[in-house]
Parts: structure tokens; sequence; C-alpha cells
């Protein structure tokens, strides 16, 4: 696999750069590197939005992150809810940090024979965070609520 040169990765973070600036969409980059943070606030609620750009393994990965973690005697559930999520979904997945019940939905692609641009970003990006907004009501209720697995699963599939 051909590893893209120092100026091709910079010029993919920008194009994400450019995504969010149109937007105003504030952000920090993290230490000089390729990850830019920021959060979001969606109908159904606020999260943070990590962008990796993997250099070595020309990777984009989108994370958006549930701003509340999982207590420990609802994590059994909460794994049942997103691998119930997780066979709906066609792009990206939700996962649970076990040790501490970070709850996150991740997008990403190989980028390397692809021609990145901005409208691909924005699609990428914004499935992302449309899809952690539509789930977060009910990752919510249930680490809030009295609900079952299978009643936050039926919420879900009624969003």
């Amino acid at each position: 696999m051909k590893n893209l040169t120092k100026q091709e990765n910079y010029m993919q973070i920008n194009i994400v750069e450019d995504f969010l600036n149109r937007r105003d969409w504030q952000f920090t980059q993290l230490n000089d590197k390729n990850v830019l943070l920021f959060g979001i606030s969606g109908k159904n609620g606020t999260f943070q939005c990590i962008a990796d750009l993997v250099e070595n393994e020309n990777l984009f990965v989108f994370f958006s992150v549930c701003g509340v973690n999982v207590p420990s005697e609802k994590k059994s559930d909460m794994t049942d809810l997103l691998n119930a999520i997780n066979r709906g979904l066609f792009f990206g997945n939700f996962q649970m940090d076990r040790a501490n019940g970070e709850v996150r939905y991740r997008t990403s692609v190989l980028y390397q024979n692809l021609n990145i641009n901005e409208s691909f970003i924005e699609e990428l990006i914004m499935r992302n965070i449309v899809t952690m907004d539509r789930c977060l009501p009910s990752i919510m209720n249930l680490i809030y609520g009295n609900i079952s697995v299978d009643e936050a699963t039926q919420q879900v599939l009624e969003a």
C-alpha cells in the first residue's frame, strides 16, 4: 500500500478544516497532529466529534462521542442496544469502551485511491452526526430511564 506524502495528507486535513470553517463550526487541532476536535448540538442533544487522519494507514476516521458514560450496571444492556442498532446500519458502527462506558459512533474510509473533496467529507461527517443524533435519545433513555433494551431499540426504529 502506497502511503501518501505529508503534503498530500496536509491537503486532506485542509479539506476537513474547510468543511468545518464553511459552517462556522469551531474546532481545535490536537497538538499539531491531523486530529480535529469539536462539539456539536443536534436536534436531540450535544456531543463531541473527532476527525482523525491516520497518515500511515491512509485512513480518515470520524467519531461522534456521547457526552455521558454508561454506568457499570447498564453496560450489558447498552452493549445489547448498540448491537441491535448496528444490525440496521449500513455505514459506520456504534461501539462502547467497556472500561469507562464511553459510547461513540465511528465512520471511516481508506482514502488512498479516492478523490477526497469537500462533498465527500460532508457526506461522511454528516451521516455520522445525523446517526448519532437520531440514536442519542435511546442511548440516554437506556442510561437514565427505566426502559428495557427492547424499548430503547424500538425508539431508534421509530426515530
